[in-house]
């Protein structure tokens, strides 16, 4: 899956991965004919790379690709041979990615076909429409197969080794670029990744991609602004008659009956209890029974389930309207975005606010980073002290509640930004950029810490914090954490300190489990149970394993590193600091974040905070969400099972309620594209 263009959410992997050194690699010699077709990868600003395909004598399809967004680089050369009918024959990709060598290939006698990646390999049995997309291949491999399907609507090609793409048409547009007026159309694939993805087409050939980083013919790369408002035009009026279907508010109050209830504030579990809901806000609370309930109100069972405040992920990068219908289904109702490219983040905002679109409520941060190669794509550049005061007064200005600082910033900005930002009245967290310790960062006027390994930078070798961004937030962590004495004086002191600031830490314990223990071929544990549910194309994405280790540095080291990452954050909570649940992924790990802060040492009870009252008490929102109480708006998800004892009950959701409006999490689910399972009882 190479390009983020074309595979956004598999990117998304791809990208936490990414924070890579560059890879030792030799240029690969490959001739490219003068007349090859040029693709560029572009965020509208500036360019990470390009794509050239051409055709052999004998008809083969021929690429090769670059891509290098901060240290994250691919060079990629693809063979791929089509039979007549559109099946595949024959491909082969060579080249480095961010984890070394990249060699990946498929065969078919016509009967039979196997193929081989650097996570899977296998054989199967070739169908009458077969394809095979490579995990490491260039964008081509993706519009071979989309070519195929323009080529024969209604029609879909089987994937091996298993699954389906389709295709259906989304939108138009008449540009002119390249010398020449264009009518392009844009499809929607679907099959291949969590969500369906758009595709520009000029006639019956792939055109290219528009997103946050775009793929787009050379001279046509202007168009990525247009063709993406294009796309998400049409993508939202999808939404929109999907909310519609989906959110519909009863006319009269609701009322949950006879549940277990989470007090989160009391962090305490209350048995048979009744919530009664009266338009967007919570009205009564209490033992069943004991409260009149007005007439006409829909009644509810939610015996045998448990009633918990609704869920915040508390470290999120909005992807696009698709996503929050998924995240809802989690029981996920607010978000702290960390980091989606303004324009996008403040239309869709505004649309799930004004109940347009399916989605959580977003308090939004904006990322601040130095200009250069290694600058976050998303990030507002930063270079001087008039850049950063211009910066947070422009995240005032769009709604922003605080500014998120990246690895790239020059250190000696942050205490401008901070001085700005409190004069602004925003939050100020993020990365630790190079050579600065969090200690340092919370006098320069951070409020919290992001990610439990940065955070644990407080005690890295002086050797490590002058390393690239990998090797000084992954590898370096990962060695000296499993050495750490928790009970020292110096980590003692350490807690002390953030309590006594009321610093906060965000620990994403479920992507450094990933990053840090996987080999290729396992499944993150955070989605392995919704396996059965994900496209299987998907799934292979999701076995590519974790970061290779460096010489010197074993998987089973840097396994112990991770345990010892998670003793530190349940030394952080035992020590008095607040603890806020984010999972940096898709919102369905947040199940997985909790489990982990269990094995870390917290109780449920107390895990459950992290994902609800915590939050909201930090974001200064705990006037109207974050625990179940009249008066607050009813955000409310009724969860199977018991959470009191195994945290990961709140994968089993029945139902989710946003400022009062009811909704089903198996409807939410497939509407984001989930192939899930009825559940075995609802309220």
């Amino acid at each position: 899956m190479s390009s983020i263009a074309i595979l956004p959410a598999a990117a998304l992997l791809v990208a936490a991965r990414a924070m890579a050194q560059p890879t030792a690699s030799d240029t690969q010699k490959v001739v490219i004919p003068a007349g090859a077709r040029s693709w560029t990868f572009t965020n509208g600003r500036e360019e990470f790379g390009h794509l050239k395909t051409w055709r052999d004598a004998s008809g083969v399809r021929l690429s090769h690709e670059v891509f290098q967004e901060r240290s994250t680089r691919f060079e990629l050369s693809q063979r791929l041979s089509q039979r007549k009918d559109g099946t595949l024959e024959a491909l082969t990709v060579e080249g480095t990615g961010p984890e070394g060598k990249v060699a990946e290939s498929y065969r078919t006698d016509g009967k039979t076909y196997t193929f081989k990646s650097s996570s899977d390999a296998g054989t199967g049995r070739v169908t009458a429409r077969s394809f095979y997309l490579p995990l490491a291949g260039t964008a081509d491999a993706t519009f071979a197969l989309a070519e195929w399907l323009v080529a024969h609507p209604r029609s879909e090609m089987r994937l091996a080794p298993s699954g389906a793409a389709r295709l259906e048409r989304l939108a138009n547009a008449q540009v002119r670029c390249g010398g020449r007026e264009r009518k392009l159309t844009a499809y929607l694939i679907s099959g291949l990744d969590l969500t369906p993805q758009p595709i520009w087409f000029e006639g019956r050939k792939a055109f290219g991609n528009a997103g946050p980083i775009s793929l787009l013919p050379n001279g046509c790369t202007g168009l990525s602004s247009e063709l993406q408002r294009r796309q998400e035009s049409a993508l939202e009026q999808r939404e929109t008659s999907l909310a519609r279907q989906l959110a519909r508010r009863h006319t009269g109050p609701v009322l949950l009956e006879g549940g277990r209830l989470f007090d989160a504030k009391a962090g305490r579990f209350l048995d048979g209890q009744s919530v009664l809901v009266n338009g967007k806000n919570i009205e009564r609370v209490g033992p069943a029974g004991s409260f009149a309930v007005p007439a006409g109100t829909l009644r509810l069972s939610a015996r045998g389930m448990t009633i918990l405040p609704g869920l915040w992920d508390s470290h999120k990068h909005m992807v696009g309207t698709s996503s929050g219908a998924l995240l809802l289904s989690a029981g996920i109702t607010t978000v702290r975005d960390m980091g989606t490219l303004p324009d996008v983040m403040v239309r869709l905002r505004s649309r799930i606010d004004a109940g347009e679109l399916l989605g959580p409520r977003i308090l939004p941060l904006m990322v601040v980073d130095g200009p250069g190669p290694t600058m976050n794509y998303t990030a507002r550049p930063v270079s001087s002290p008039e850049d950063a005061r211009a910066a947070a007064q422009e995240a005032l200005d769009k709604g922003y509640l605080g500014l998120k600082i990246y690895n790239s910033l020059e250190p000696g900005l942050v205490q401008e930004l901070a001085r700005e930002a409190k004069r602004l009245g925003l939050r100020l967290q993020g990365h630790m950029p190079a050579g600065t310790r969090p200690l340092h960062a919370l006098e320069q006027g951070y409020d919290e810490l992001t990610h439990a390994n940065h955070a644990l930078l407080q005690f890295a070798p002086n050797s490590v914090l002058s390393q690239p961004h990998r090797d000084r937030t992954h590898f370096g962590p990962a060695r000296f954490a499993a050495e750490l004495d928790l009970n020292s004086e110096q980590v003692r002191s350490y807690v002390a300190e953030l309590k006594r600031r009321g610093a906060a830490v965000d620990p994403t314990l479920s992507v450094t489990e990933m990053l840090w223990t996987l080999e290729p071929g396992e499944m993150p544990p955070a989605l392995s149970p919704y396996a059965k549910a994900l496209p299987v194309q998907f799934q292979r994405g999701l076995r590519q394993g974790g970061y290779a280790p460096p010489a010197g540095l074993t998987r089973d080291q840097m396994r112990r590193g991770h345990l010892a990452l998670r003793r530190f954050v349940g030394a952080l909570h035992a020590g008095g600091v607040p603890i806020v649940a984010g999972t940096d992924g898709f919102g369905l790990e947040i199940a997985r974040e909790l489990e982990l802060y269990v094995e870390a040492g917290l109780t449920p009870a107390e895990a459950l905070r992290s994902a609800t009252i915590v939050p909201a008490t930090i974001m200064g929102k705990a006037g109207t969400l974050g625990s179940i109480e009249p008066g607050k708006l009813a955000d409310l998800v009724l969860v199977g099972g018991d959470p009191a004892r195994d945290v990961g009950a709140v994968r089993d959701v029945r139902m989710v309620m946003k400022e009062g409006i009811a909704m089903d999490p198996v409807a939410l689910a497939r509407g984001a594209g989930l192939a899930v399972e009825d559940k075995e009882e609802r309220p």
